[in-house]
């Protein structure tokens, strides 16, 4: 029998009972810990350090895209199981290792009126980092302006098998 989610509600109520049935057997010290993840940002606690303060976690990616192959990138990924976020750093370890080149993106013809939406990923910020640091080098040796986020781009597209036809559309 599949088991359905909680809503939070549900949740909520349940774990304010947990509190209470705690205190009542003496364990003030976790009752006290479940109230303060019940308190404002308290689900901040359940993160590690460096992602709660957002000082040394992963950033947000916007990579600016024909919004279809967007919404097939997602649905591909998704049919395979696969996080986008973590097809990036693999594209990114390829780059890194010179195990890969990107390809130059292929824009959508000018005036097309092709509707255009962020793909937003989160790769690992030392990847990022790294990347960042290869770009000029990689820039000069392609004769094209490679970016972190064209990097990206360009690993999900072969990936997934998205065609330099269907990206010109």
């Amino acid at each position: 029998m599949a088991r359905t989610r909680p809503t939070y509600e549900v949740t909520r109520a349940k774990l304010v009972v947990a509190s209470e049935r705690l205190r009542e057997l003496g364990e003030a010290g976790h009752a006290d810990l479940l109230d303060s993840l019940l308190a404002p940002r308290g689900w901040e606690l359940l993160r590690p350090p460096a992602a709660a303060s957002g000082s040394a976690g992963e950033k947000n990616m916007a990579i600016h895209m024909n919004k279809a192959i967007r919404d097939r990138l997602k649905q591909l990924a998704e049919e395979a199981g696969n996080v986008l976020s973590e097809d990036v750093n693999e594209g990114y370890e390829k780059f890194l290792a010179g195990r890969w080149t990107p390809r130059q993106p292929i824009r959508s013809r000018r005036g097309s009126g092709v509707a255009k939406a962020n793909l937003n990923v989160t790769p690992d910020a030392a990847l990022r980092r790294q990347v960042g640091e290869r770009t000029a080098a990689a820039t000069a040796e392609l004769g094209w302006t490679v970016t972190e986020a064209r990097v990206a781009s360009a690993w999900l597209m072969e990936k997934y098998g998205i065609t330099d036809e269907e990206q010109a559309l």
